[in-house]
């Protein structure tokens, strides 16, 4: 082999090994960027999930707060129905003991025919027939000549289940009224004042 062979020869070999080193580089480069991908791809998806996570958790906790809210709402109005049955309750008894202190000598004679009218007149029963007690109680007050105005005093002794809870929810204005605790009364079953008024006639 002449110099100049051998000179080619290794000019060619040199060239190969460059060409090798080039491609191993490229080779490198290009792992790295599928390198840096993977690692982006992954802390998106870490980050996706965290996210999700925090908004969940959100999500439970303004759903507790809501729910908490609501029951204390709905404590608050409760224990403001009870303040304003009491209220009530409290006026309406006062209206009576002075309606005893200015006039004793009625309410006397009231507590008497009370008294007789509470031994012929049954317990209510809401199980039993609404419209029919009614009729029987209105007949006790027309033989013990108890006044329109006094129906509700001597009724409210009598009165058991949702009859009990209709006088405690009406307005102290309206708990003597007779006529209008009836209407509520009788309202579920569809019966009223002037189809009982025509029974008793």
């Amino acid at each position: 082999m002449t110099t100049s062979e051998a000179a080619n020869k290794l000019d060619l070999a040199r060239q190969e090994a460059k060409e090798k080193e080039n491609e191993h580089k490229r080779w490198m480069e290009l792992r790295q960027l599928e390198i840096n991908a993977e690692e982006t791809a992954h802390k998106r998806a870490v980050e996706a999930e965290t996210a999700r996570e925090e908004a969940a958790h959100k999500r439970a906790v303004e759903a507790e707060e809501a729910v908490h809210k609501r029951a204390v709402e709905a404590e608050t109005a409760r224990e403001e129905a009870a303040h304003k049955r009491a209220r009530e309750a409290q006026k309406h008894e006062l209206a009576v003991m002075e309606l005893k202190r200015q006039n004793p000598s009625a309410a006397g004679s009231m507590s008497r025919k009370i008294h007789k009218w509470e031994r012929l007149c049954p317990q209510y029963d809401e199980s039993s027939n609404t419209a029919e007690y009614f009729i029987t109680f209105e007949r006790l007050c027309t033989l013990c000549a108890i006044p329109e105005d006094q129906k509700m005093t001597t009724l409210i002794a009598k009165l058991t289940g949702r009859a009990l809870d209709i006088f405690n929810k009406m307005p102290i204005d309206d708990a003597s009224n007779y006529g209008k605790f009836k209407e509520l009364v009788l309202k579920p079953t569809g019966l009223n004042s002037g189809v009982l008024r025509g029974d008793l006639e």
